[in-house]
């Protein structure tokens, strides 16, 4: 069984080919959205059938902060939005450096920064993050191919 408190989410603060990970630890109910397009290929000959065809892959990473003081993470996002400049992350099910880790790296624009303020909890923040224009397509992680 593997459990989401397990799962790590890594921002790159060097290059694609050589990657400086750091841990984002300020995650709470990460969802990693994986899908992809359709297409309807539906003929007569279906025989009253719908026939659909993949076609492009989609992602998203959507997550919460909670608001700290003196923390950056959320800066880190909070500027990527603001500025229009991208980030580079790495979501998997656990540490980078395990051989079983699965997931999924790509540069990425911030979507959605959306402060919430419950009058009962933390002040928190909902980010979405999906892939951008890259010369580095999103891609499977494999630790063998990570250059890390």
């Amino acid at each position: 069984m593997r459990l989401g408190l397990n799962a790590k989410l890594y921002i790159n603060g060097g290059t694609w080919a050589a990657p400086q990970w750091t841990e984002i630890v300020n995650v709470k109910d990460l969802t990693l959205s994986l899908e992809k397009g359709e297409y309807d290929a539906t003929t007569r000959e279906a025989d009253g059938w719908r026939m659909l065809m993949a076609t492009l892959k989609n992602a998203s990473i959507e997550f919460q902060m909670i608001w700290k003081d003196g923390g950056t993470d959320i800066a880190t996002f909070r500027n990527a939005f603001f500025n229009d400049t991208t980030v580079e992350v790495l979501c998997v099910d656990r540490d980078k450096n395990d051989a079983d880790a699965d997931g999924v790296r790509f540069e990425a624009d911030v979507f959605n920064f959306t402060r919430a303020e419950p009058l009962e909890e933390a002040i928190n923040f909902n980010v979405v993050l999906k892939p951008t224009a890259s010369t580095n397509p999103p891609e499977v992680y494999d630790i063998a191919d990570s250059g890390t």
